[in-house]
């Protein structure tokens, strides 16, 4: 089986900003069987207010809160645009914030039922 388990789309905002539809194809060209989308969910505000950076790099580390319903859509689309020719797999990389426990179950609650994959990621360390 060839499959990328771990692609970053165009809501990343320390990525290159490629259309993810262009990431698909190439895959497709490339014949693989699977490919999953996994992209950096908003962080928590009271996980971003206790960080020493600026707000211009917080804001380049996950996608924005009001971004976070448009990916789900334009990735369920693509997955179901692409079905017969690739297996995509929607997802969210997660990261571990162990302060913040709650947040993350409860954002999984409320989206878990779109997501086909999730990783959990550790970025960030006291």
């Amino acid at each position: 089986m060839k499959k990328d388990g771990h692609t970053h789309t165009h809501f990343c905002p320390h990525g290159s900003g490629e259309d993810t539809e262009k990431f698909i194809l190439k895959a497709i060209e490339l014949n693989f069987d699977s490919y999953a989308l996994t992209e950096h969910p908003p962080l928590p505000d009271s996980f971003k207010s206790l960080m020493p950076y600026d707000e211009e790099l917080i804001s380049l580390l996950a996608m924005q809160e009001n971004d976070l319903d448009d990916y789900i859509k334009q990735m369920l689309e693509l997955k179901s645009k692409y079905k017969d020719q690739l297996d995509i797999r929607v997802g969210l990389e997660m990261d571990f914030l162990p302060d913040h426990i709650s947040w993350t179950e409860n954002l999984l609650n409320e989206y878990g039922k779109y997501l086909d994959e999730t990783i959990l990621s550790v970025h960030f360390l006291k």
